[in-house]
């Protein structure tokens, strides 16, 4: 039996901004992101996909369509 949590932790935002060695700072990284994602998303509404995506086939592709008479 599992005897710890297997969800990931989440740190405080304290915790997060006070991570040594980034490059920027953490808010800075984080405006950058959610900026990255709202732009994701305006494009998604003014080109929107004419068919949704096809889930992924399970398993190979045959080669040979499969005959109907033995």
């Amino acid at each position: 039996p599992v005897t710890f949590p297997i969800v990931p932790q989440t740190h405080s935002l304290s915790q997060r901004r006070a991570v040594p060695g980034r490059r920027k700072r953490f808010d800075t990284l984080l405006a950058e992101h959610k900026n990255r994602a709202r732009e994701r998303e305006r494009e998604r509404e003014l080109h929107p996909t004419p068919f949704p995506a096809k889930p992924l086939s399970q398993g190979p592709t045959p080669l040979h369509p499969p005959h109907c008479c033995p």
